[in-house]
């Protein structure tokens, strides 16, 4: 997590996804809360993200938190999913609160890859790279 001051919805929010609490989330959320997956274009709002997430198969990915950063109403988190079945993703979350409610959310999903050997001269490896199988 940054040093920054990062808001109590923002933090409990962030908790409650990683144990999978529905309810904790639901709460957290406005009346008119929408989230939104550009990349299969979905949107929810606060009824349907709930039910999708009480529903998911095998209870959902474990969710390995690698930051938030962020100020005032727009926070970002960054973290690893392990699906159930092994594979894994990085999944980006861009979060907007108002009056300690969160009102948006837009996630962008990517799956790790190997980097090229080319270009091994040019960089370092992090803690990001590709879990071992």
């Amino acid at each position: 997590m940054s040093t920054l001051s990062v808001p109590p919805v923002v933090a409990t929010y962030l908790a409650a996804s990683q144990a999978h609490d529905v309810q904790a989330l639901d709460n957290l959320r406005a009346d008119r809360y929408e989230m939104y997956w550009p990349q299969s274009g979905e949107r929810f709002d606060r009824r349907g993200v709930a039910a999708m997430q009480a529903n998911y198969p095998a209870g959902g990915p474990t969710i390995e938190d690698r930051g938030i950063f962020g100020s005032g109403d727009n926070w970002t988190g960054q973290a690893l999913l392990t699906y159930p079945d092994g594979k894994q993703s990085w999944v980006i979350t861009l979060i907007e609160i108002e009056t300690d409610a969160i009102v948006h959310e837009t996630r962008f999903y990517a799956d790790p890859f190997e980097a090229p050997a080319w270009r091994s001269a040019f960089t370092t490896a992090t803690h990001g790279a590709v879990p071992s199988s």
